[in-house]
């Protein structure tokens, strides 16, 4: 899940050197839930239920932007 979120972390920085980060801003959305779901599955088993908000926050966090992508698709494919 970490090498995930520095993925579309890299994706992200790749796409604002080039000069369009306005249709590439739901990388930031994805590199958060990634790396929240990442926090999550490294915790210790004794931590159980911190682990559990850290997945609930992930899963909350991926499901906005696919709500974003119903309500506002100019999030995800820029201004057109």
């Amino acid at each position: 899940m970490f090498s995930g979120s520095l993925l579309f972390l890299s994706l992200y920085v790749y796409a604002a050197v080039l000069g369009d980060s306005s249709s590439s801003s739901w990388l930031v959305v994805m590199a958060a839930g990634t790396g929240l779901s990442g926090i999550a599955e490294s915790l210790p088993k004794d931590r159980r239920r911190t682990a559990g908000v850290f997945r609930v926050t992930a899963m909350l966090v991926l499901m906005d932007l696919l709500a974003t992508t119903v309500f506002a698709p100019e999030f995800v494919v820029g201004e057109q």
